[in-house]
């Protein structure tokens, strides 16, 4: 099987490309523009860690805000599998610059699925979405994969573009999308301005940690999230590339709508847990060390919570490899180990 990757040098799309070698005979077409958030480094990594698979991938720097021509394609080669981890994803940034964060997300899907539309060769693209597409989750409530799109922001916005491109390349030329919908990622080399590594890399500093909230009924109440490991959003692909290798998934399969999973972490948590959890692997003992801060000061729109209904990803027989504690703390001892990458 071969396997086109997108965002090869991101966080997600290197952890793929590492868990996968690890666990598939794959062949894989590896590509990012590197002039985003992708770096060689996350590459170098991997190739470290296995160098006798490094054979099996063929990297190709391509732009996807710009169309993949014919001589591209050529070089792509007969291509089995997509796996579009390809985005932009900061919010803040996205809050910045709103019109050249979204035109990134839209353009690449939209190139991507012009690429993918004449693919015979094609059995599976995984479209790779975020919980954040269903805006603010209400205590007690899971969404579901066809709850309403209400993005809170130019992120989502543009994510929800992308799955609504997804669905319509789907029905109009029958291109066989899955959609995954995730929860907050964490794990090794993660970008530093993402909350977990800002935790370990504020704690190991000594300094304090600001944590979103907000103040009703006399008190504080955090931001909280289902976070998952990202290499359990990983082995989900993998799991959903397997399974709907011989299951029908186009349109004219009869199918009315695409297929779509969310993959959602187990334990939901506060973002201040988090910062006592890291403090506790990190053997950090003391007071203070957080702050509670107003969001809308600098992040307007803020969704205090997301929350995922997993069970019909689990329903059709996929486990997560890795418990939450477990990954939590392999993930905070690596970062400290390697404290170039906070």
């Amino acid at each position: 099987m071969k396997v086109l990757l997108t965002g090869g040098g991101g966080f997600m799309g290197h952890h793929a490309l590492l868990y996968l070698l690890k666990n598939t005979d794959w062949e894989f077409v590896l590509t990012d523009s590197f002039n985003h958030v992708g770096i060689s480094a996350r590459l170098r990594a991997v190739f470290d860690e296995i160098p006798n698979e490094r054979k099996r991938v063929k990297i190709i720097t391509h732009d996807l805000t710009t169309p993949i021509d014919k001589v591209t394609a050529s070089e792509f080669g007969k291509i089995n599998v997509i796996i579009n981890t390809a985005s932009l994803a900061n919010v803040d940034e996205s809050i910045k610059e709103p019109p050249s964060f979204i035109r990134n997300n839209i353009n690449l899907a939209i190139n991507m699925f012009e690429y993918a539309k004449n693919l015979d060769s094609l059995n599976t693209f995984i479209q790779i979405s975020t919980d954040e597409v269903f805006g603010d989750a209400n205590n007690g409530f899971d969404h579901n994969e066809w709850s309403p799109l209400l993005p809170s922001n130019p992120y989502s916005a543009s994510k929800v573009g992308q799955e609504a491109i997804a669905q319509a390349y789907w029905r109009t030329f029958d291109v066989p999308v899955i959609v995954t919908n995730t929860t907050n990622m964490f794990g090794e080399r993660q970008d530093q301005k993402a909350f977990i590594p800002k935790v370990i890399n504020y704690l190991i500093n000594d300094k304090i940690v600001p944590v979103h909230a907000r103040y009703f009924e006399d008190k504080f109440k955090a931001s909280s999230r289902f976070y998952l490991y990202v290499q359990n959003q990983v082995d989900a692909i993998k799991f959903l590339v397997e399974k709907f290798n011989t299951i029908p998934h186009k349109y004219s399969d009869g199918l009315d709508k695409i297929e779509k999973f969310n993959v959602a972490g187990d334990i939901e948590i506060g973002n201040d847990q988090i910062v006592y959890k890291v403090a506790n692997i990190l053997d950090i003992k003391k007071e203070g060390l957080f702050e509670y801060v107003d969001p809308t000061i600098h992040r307007p729109g803020l969704d205090l919570r997301y929350s995922l209904d997993g069970s019909k990803l689990k329903n059709v027989g996929w486990k997560q490899p890795f418990s939450f504690d477990q990954a939590l703390e392999k993930t905070v001892l690596w970062t400290k180990d390697n404290p170039v990458w906070l």
